[in-house]
């Protein structure tokens, strides 16, 4: 359930007050709120090392796919087939 809210929050972040928010991070491929977004999943590694001593597989392989869902989206959302998928959903 974490994860999965963690998937959504960069929504919320965004809309955050704070200029720093818009800019470029030094990470291609990553804005500021992006990693803002991802740092919310430190307290998931802090409970997991601390309780368990090691990290969940869970935390592991799901904080990976956030990770990596990031750039995905960036590049997936600027391509021709996804804007006419887009225009079909909405019948244009």
């Amino acid at each position: 359930m974490i994860l999965a809210t963690l998937s959504i929050i960069s929504a919320a972040v965004i809309r955050w007050p704070f200029d720093f928010m818009f800019g470029m991070s030094p990470i291609p491929g990553y804005a500021n709120f992006d990693l803002v977004a991802l740092a919310f999943l430190l307290p998931l590694i802090a409970w997991d090392l601390t309780t368990l001593k090691r990290l969940h597989p869970v935390t592991l392989w799901g904080g990976l796919v956030l990770i990596a869902m990031v750039p995905t989206i960036a590049y997936v959302s600027q391509t021709d087939w996804w804007y006419a998928f887009g225009d079909w959903i909405v019948g244009t």
